[in-house]
């Protein structure tokens, strides 16, 4: 990643960390957001219409397999 703007506080709030990222780091960003909500894996528990529950995967989870993955694809582009 290389830093091309500062950040930027607009009403307490960042409106961007100033970051270009690289094909792999904006690979990683796009699984992150598909999978952010969805990722989990079924329990034995069901809720009360007698469907299945999942555990949602934990954030530290969903970030570490988009980059693994993100490395992996990339790698695999370039051999």
């Amino acid at each position: 990643m290389e830093q091309y703007w500062p950040n930027t506080d607009l009403d307490g709030r960042f409106a961007t960390d100033g970051f270009a990222l690289n094909f792999q780091g904006r690979l990683a960003l796009v699984l992150i957001e598909k999978w952010g909500t969805v990722t989990g894996k079924i329990t034995d528990a069901e809720d009360s219409a007698g469907r299945a529950v999942l555990d949602v995967m934990p954030v530290a989870a969903v970030v570490k397999r988009a980059f693994s993955m993100a490395e992996q694809a990339v790698a695999g582009f370039t051999t």
